[in-house]
C-alpha cells in the first residue's frame, strides 16, 4: 500500500542510518532517479548529480547542517534523473536524535511537483519579460490603486530612485499637491465610469517651466478581486505644445 501510495504521489522517502553510514531507499525513490534497485554505488553521491550545481550546494549544505545538529530543510529545486528526464522536486529532510540529543538517523522525502512548479516559473518569466519591456520604454509607465495611490511605476520615471520613493505608495494629492493631484483624480474618476480616459496635466518645475504630459487611464480588475486599479501611460508632450 505505501508503495503504491508513493507511486501516485510521484513521492520518494529516504532513511539514513548514522551509526551504521548506510542508507535505505524506498522503491518509488529509485524510480525517480532511474536508479534500479541493484544499484551498488553511492547513493548519496550519485543522487546530488542528478541536481543542477546551484541546487547542489544548497542541498550538500543543508545535509551537512542537518547531519550535525538536526536542523531540518525544505528545497524545491531543478531535477535531471539518469534518463534524462527533467522535473522540479521538492526535497526535504528531518533528523532523529537519542536521548543525548545527538542524530543517529534522517529521514527525507523527495517529490515530483513539475506540474506545480511549472506554470509558477513561466508566470514568474513572463513577468520578468514583461517588466524589461516596459522598463525599456521612454513612455511614463505606472499602476494605480482605486483610491488614486500609485502602486508601481515604470518606464523614464522607474529610472529615478528618488521619485519612484516620492511617489509609489502615495496618492496624486501627495505627490502633486491638492490642485495638481485633482487632475489625476477626476481622470481616476473618469476611467471609473468609462473604463479608459485621457487627459493632459503638466507639472512646473523651479524654474516655472511647464512639461506637458498626455495620460491614458485604463481600469484593471483582478479575476480573484473586487478591487480595480488602474494602467496608466503617458508621454511628454511638451515639444508639441511648445510648437
Amino acid at each position: 500500500l505505501l508503495n503504491n501510495i508513493q507511486e501516485l504521489s510521484e513521492t520518494g522517502g529516504w532513511e539514513y542510518d548514522v551509526e551504521n553510514d548506510t542508507f535505505f531507499w524506498t522503491d518509488e525513490l529509485y524510480r525517480l532517479h532511474g536508479f534500479k534497485k541493484s544499484f551498488e554505488g553511492d547513493l548519496a553521491t550519485e543522487s546530488l548529480k542528478c541536481y543542477t550545481k546551484e541546487a547542489q550546494k544548497k542541498i550538500g549544505e543543508s545535509y551537512k547542517k542537518c547531519l550535525e545538529d538536526g536542523t531540518p530543510y525544505d528545497h524545491t529545486v531543478p531535477f535531471t534523473n539518469v534518463d534524462g528526464v527533467e522535473m522540479w522536486v521538492r526535497t526535504k529532510s528531518k533528523a532523529i536524535k537519542n536521548e543525548k540529543g545527538e542524530v543517529i538517523r534522517i529521514l527525507g522525502s523527495v517529490r515530483n511537483v513539475t506540474e506545480e512548479v511549472k506554470p509558477l516559473h513561466a508566470l514568474k518569466r513572463r513577468q520578468a519579460e514583461f517588466q524589461t519591456v516596459v522598463e525599456s520604454f521612454d513612455d511614463i509607465v505606472f499602476t494605480m490603486d482605486e483610491d488614486g495611490r500609485f502602486i508601481n511605476l515604470y518606464g523614464t520615471w522607474a529610472r529615478d530612485k528618488e521619485l519612484r520613493t516620492m511617489m509609489e505608495g502615495n496618492s496624486a494629492t501627495e505627490v502633486f499637491g491638492k490642485v495638481g493631484g485633482q487632475v489625476h483624480l477626476d481622470a481616476l474618476q473618469a476611467a471609473k465610469n468609462e473604463g479608459h480616459f485621457t487627459y493632459k496635466w503638466f507639472i512646473q518645475n523651479e524654474e516655472g517651466k511647464q512639461n506637458h504630459y498626455e495620460t491614458k487611464l485604463t481600469k484593471l480588475k483582478s479575476a480573484n478581486s473586487d478591487q480595480e486599479g488602474f494602467l496608466g501611460v503617458g508621454r511628454n508632450i511638451t515639444a508639441e505644445i511648445r510648437y
